[in-house]
C-alpha cells in the first residue's frame, strides 16, 4: 500500500483529518483485498518539534483472510450489477 492510496502526500502539512481519512482507507484496502474483518486497533502519532516531521504508525487487526467462489446474482431486473460488485468486494 502506497502513501498515494492512503492520500497521503510527503511534504504536506498533517492535519488531524488526513491522519483519519488515512487510518479509514487503509481498512477500506484491506477490505476489499479479502480481509473484510480490517480493523485499525489503534495508531501512534510521534512528533519531532525540532526536524518538523511527524510519524504515523497503524496498528492493524486484520482477522482472517476470507475467499469466495464465483458470485452469481439472479432476479435482479432493476439495480445494476456495478452497485453489487462494489459491495461483493472481496
Amino acid at each position: 500500500i502506497n502513501l498515494n492510496e492512503l492520500g497521503v502526500e510527503i511534504g504536506s502539512t498533517a492535519y488531524p483529518k488526513i491522519i483519519f481519512k488515512a487510518a479509514s482507507a487503509l481498512e477500506e484496502i484491506l477490505k476489499c483485498n479479502g480481509y473484510p474483518f480490517a480493523k485499525i486497533s489503534g495508531q501512534e502519532v510521534i512528533a519531532d518539534q525540532e526536524e518538523k516531521t511527524i510519524s504515523v504508525n497503524f496498528f492493524v487487526n486484520s482477522g482472517p483472510r476470507a475467499k469466495f467462489g464465483e458470485i452469481n446474482i439472479t432476479g435482479n431486473h432493476r439495480t445494476r450489477r456495478r452497485y453489487f460488485n462494489k459491495k461483493l468486494f472481496w
